[in-house]
């Protein structure tokens, strides 16, 4: 069964539409306890460099960054959803970790092949030991 956690914080059954409405809603009214930019340059080949600076962020967090790719359909050729096509929206294609050590710095990304049209760069700042998350940015790579 599906499970979703929300903020590190709130954790039920994937099928709980209306608790993941209720639960989101909720924690974006609340702002947040530390900021993130970030800048994308393209490197040679498939490889980018992820420039990022925190703001108040607390030097044990964690910074994660996710590339995920939209758009996506699968033909179902068997089972109980054969005949279907299903659609998918950011598919994690890339997921990365650092610790985060200084406020500011980079990190280079070798990506998998993927539309570069229609992905992005996901990250957000995380504590370590809550898992509640400080802060969040994105950049699509075609900007």
């Amino acid at each position: 069964t599906p499970q979703i956690i929300v903020n590190g914080t709130h954790a039920f059954n994937g099928f709980r539409y209306d608790l993941l409405q209720a639960v989101t809603e909720q924690f974006l009214t609340l702002p947040a306890t530390a900021g993130i930019k970030i800048n994308l340059q393209k490197k040679e080949g498939n490889q980018f460099q992820l420039n990022y600076e925190t703001q108040d962020a607390p030097k044990d967090s964690l910074l994660n960054i996710a590339v995920v790719e939209r758009n996506l359909t699968t033909p179902i050729n068997a089972g109980e959803n054969v005949g279907r096509i299903l659609h998918y929206d950011n598919v994690v294609r890339l997921f990365q970790t650092v610790n985060l050590t200084h406020p500011s710095g980079e990190v280079t990304l070798k990506l998998p092949n993927l539309k570069s049209q229609n992905s992005s760069v996901i990250v957000y700042l995380q504590d370590p030991k809550s898992m509640i998350v400080l802060g969040a940015g994105s950049v699509d790579l075609w900007e």
